[in-house]
């Protein structure tokens, strides 16, 4: 992870590297608005990755929970609830580095690398606490009625 600041972060030659604004606050506070987004097209994904897919609302980046057989459900940090499982071909990217006020945050960095792992691990089950006390104890992914 590097603390220095710098306008642009050291992209490798052939890299492919895509770069993108986060443009709402779905995954505050990891990825405030305005929070450069770096990303390349690799798999497998693993949960606590961030991920980039197009969703009828436009490019969404939101952190992996969980996969199997292919499939894998995202989750916006600060989402209300999960996303409709994709199929692991459809997601364009993992972000492997962040720009947030000039500073670079390197994703595969491990301790940030395994922050995200139990990221992915303990933020469905706290939101299914808050929010399910909150909603009459329904939970998410339960209908009311």
């Amino acid at each position: 992870m590097s603390g220095k600041a710098t306008p642009t972060p050291f992209v490798p030659e052939g890299a492919h590297l895509v770069r993108a604004r986060m443009m709402t606050g779905s995954m505050f506070p990891l990825v405030p608005e305005g929070t450069q987004l770096i990303f390349q097209k690799q798999g497998p994904y693993r949960p606590g990755d961030l991920v980039v897919f197009q969703h009828a609302r436009g490019w969404i980046c939101h952190r992996v929970v969980s996969r199997a057989k292919g499939k894998v459900l995202t989750w916006g940090d600060w989402s209300r609830a999960p996303d409709s499982p994709h199929d692991e071909t459809s997601l364009a990217g993992r972000c492997v580095m962040l720009v947030r006020k000039g500073v670079v945050i390197d994703l595969d960095w491990p301790l940030l690398r395994w922050g995200n792992r139990g990221a992915a691990l303990l933020l469905p089950l706290l939101k299914r606490i808050i929010l399910g006390r909150q909603e009459g104890g329904m939970g998410i992914g339960k209908s009311r009625g």
